[in-house]
């Protein structure tokens, strides 16, 4: 799969489409816009275990069947898999999506979350205004293709004391199942609240269109900004630094 790393607003509006490669073969997954109802369901199926194992304590994070799910739910066409007499798999049945290798929809999860901050090799630069998050992003679609979009800015007013605690109190929950010596300890999920975070101090986002058009208007940053973008953008605010 290559793809092209651009400065071009990223359109938050438009279908999405994941490229795949596999034995010398390209396939294409094309997606409805994803909510922020599915990015939802998909957080509150993550689950993150620590377990106490001969003495020892082991860390587990289980994110696979939730991603399975979320493309299974948004999938609405998917080109390049032929069958035996030529024809689209889409066109051959209706249960297509689940005769999809289970391989290439895991492949396709997580090139649909793919967020991450995007560093900065120069001196730290302070705005005494506003916190700001840059981040990159893997995103595509038919007319352009798979993208790395940079460059995609978020800025915050600070983040109040009670914001604070909220954040770290959910970092910090847990429940114990089975006793504190030999069982399971699963930990709370903290997005809700780093969704709440962001649309609380969100102040401005650059490098982002809707309608192709760059958007300044908060509640609709609130209503249109992905998901995964607000949960990776809020979590860097209250990150160590490296």
């Amino acid at each position: 799969m290559e793809t092209t790393q651009v400065n071009a607003a990223l359109p938050l509006d438009a279908p999405r489409m994941v490229e795949l490669k596999d034995r010398n073969q390209d396939f294409r997954l094309f997606f409805r816009p994803i909510t922020a109802a599915d990015w939802k369901k998909f957080f509150e199926s993550v689950v993150v275990e620590s377990e106490t194992i001969n003495g020892n304590s082991v860390q587990s994070v289980e994110w696979n069947a939730g991603l399975v799910e979320l493309v299974m739910a948004t999938l609405n066409k998917a080109t390049g898999y032929k069958t035996r007499d030529g024809r689209e798999l889409q066109e051959a049945t209706e249960d297509w999506r689940n005769k999809i290798p289970i391989g290439h929809r895991l492949q396709a999860g997580n090139i649909l979350q793919r967020v991450e901050q995007q560093k900065d090799e120069g001196p730290l630069v302070f705005d005494p205004e506003a916190e700001t998050v840059t981040l990159k992003a893997m995103w595509g679609t038919e007319a352009d293709g798979m993208r790395e979009y940079s460059g995609l800015v978020h800025r915050f007013k600070p983040a109040t004391i009670e914001q604070q605690k909220r954040v770290f109190r959910a970092r910090s929950q847990s429940i114990v199942v089975g006793g504190s010596r030999t069982g399971k300890t699963i930990y709370a999920n903290r997005r809700d609240v780093l969704l709440g975070i962001y649309d609380e101090n969100i102040v401005g986002v650059d490098g982002y269109s809707v309608r192709g058009d760059n958007f300044t208007d908060l509640d609709q940053v609130r209503l249109q900004m992905d998901a995964s973008h607000k949960v990776m953008a809020a979590e860097a605010l209250f990150a160590l630094p490296e």
